[in-house]
């Protein structure tokens, strides 16, 4: 998927990776996210985020430290400007979801309005209405801290339930206002990776001539960044 699509960056969640478990060859390197079960804990079940990302711009990007297990903070720079990509992941079990969306408010805060995008597997459809308690919660705060939803209408989920197939919509991207210059666009790789999940690919456009891809990608007009849960 990756190399097909101009992939530089891959950002996942439950990878059931241990700490000192690594995915690397020679064209990527991963980054171990928040989540990922230490050694000692092997008999408990694994989660694990983490971003999977392109070698040839490693030197340019840098992973912020994160106060909760469900976000993986990652700052690449082009041309002097920061591009801020949060990799969220929140379980259907979890009740108190405060936390995630405050710390996600908070840092957005601190990067001073650079360009942003929010994404990963919420757990909440907000493509059916009325919306969920959970839809609602962040939809108004994402909203809060100035980003908006890029809209799909491809199910991102899909699965088997009384022996009938369910699709729904939990996995979703946020932007902020600077993102939404950059011709953002969205679409969903249906069932590629066998999970019932589908890959997301997020696309936003630099004017040429200011794009660093220029010097380190195949694919200079654009950085594409899929979300897969």
């Amino acid at each position: 998927i990756m190399h097909s699509n101009g992939v530089v960056l891959m950002a996942l969640s439950e990878t059931h990776l241990y700490y000192e478990e690594v995915v690397t060859t020679k064209s990527y390197k991963w980054i171990r996210g928040p989540e990922c079960q230490p050694v000692r804990y092997r008999h408990r079940p694994p989660g694990g985020m983490g971003s999977v990302i392109q070698q040839k711009i490693l030197k340019h990007s840098t992973s912020l430290p994160s106060n909760c297990l469900y976000l993986q903070k990652i700052v690449l720079t082009i041309n002097g400007n920061k591009l801020l990509v949060l990799s969220v992941y929140i379980p259907s079990e979890l009740r108190d979801i405060m936390h995630i969306l405050n710390e996600i408010t908070s840092t957005i805060a601190q990067m001073n309005q650079d360009t942003c995008i929010v994404g990963g597997d919420w757990n909440a459809d907000m493509t059916n209405l009325p919306l969920s308690p959970r839809a609602r919660l962040i939809r108004e705060s994402m909203y809060e801290s100035g980003l908006t939803l890029l809209e799909q209408r491809t199910p991102t989920r899909r699965q088997q339930v009384n022996k009938r197939w369910q699709e729904s919509t939990i996995d979703l991207i946020f932007i902020n206002q600077k993102a939404s210059t950059l011709s953002p666009g969205v679409r969903v790789l249906w069932d590629q990776l066998g999970s019932d999940h589908s890959p997301i690919i997020t696309t936003l456009t630099i004017p040429k001539g200011r794009n660093l891809l220029n010097k380190v990608s195949k694919n200079p007009n654009r950085w594409v960044f899929p979300l897969e849960p």
